[in-house]
């Protein structure tokens, strides 16, 4: 015959910590408790549908929703994509690239500079006279400091002197998906 265990909390064997607590109806781990390695702390999933990354300059720039890991732990390692919307060349020439990436930034911290991390797949013209467009594709991993929130967006960039662009639409939308994975 089945039992069931009733308690509001769990405590180590000495009855000194108080490992996890239930309150209402929601379970809160101590913040000692620890996961092994390769455990998922976080995931968060975004789906960015406005927006276009144009770009002009090699960098270029960051463009539409944000996805913000909170509070990551030290020393974890954030791992993050971003799939969809359309990289595009806007001039046609031979040998043009756009290339699709991810930024990431720490939030509230004062002179932290951004880590720009570009691969994946891209468009690009081997030919003159035709544009050509691919789905994005952007690929990152990151060590966390464990300081602050680690917030991540598009960022479009060019490999050459033409312009280029990662275009967002309702019917072709960008996602960006992270995980923060404990080391």
């Amino acid at each position: 015959m089945p039992s069931d265990l009733q308690v509001d909390n769990i405590k180590d064997a000495s009855a000194t910590k108080t490992l996890a607590t239930l309150s209402s109806s929601a379970v809160t781990l101590h913040s000692d408790v620890t996961f092994p390695a390769g455990h998922v702390i976080q995931y968060v999933s975004v789906i960015n549908t406005s927006g276009s990354g144009v770009i002009a300059t090699d960098d270029g720039s960051t463009f539409g929703t944000t996805l913000t890991l909170s509070s990551p732990q030290n020393g974890s390692k954030i791992v993050a994509w971003a799939l969809g919307g359309k990289a595009v060349l806007v001039s046609n020439g031979t040998s043009r690239k756009t290339k699709c990436g991810l930024n990431f930034a720490q939030s509230g911290a004062s002179g932290t500079p951004n880590f720009y991390f570009s691969g994946g797949t891209e468009a690009h013209n081997n030919s003159a006279g035709s544009f050509s467009s691919a789905p994005g594709v952007a690929f990152a991993e990151y060590t966390s400091d464990g300081t602050n929130d680690i917030v991540i967006s598009c960022r479009c960039g060019r490999y050459d002197t033409s312009s280029g662009q990662w275009d967002v639409t309702t019917t072709t939308p960008i996602r960006i998906t992270a995980m923060e994975i404990k080391q």
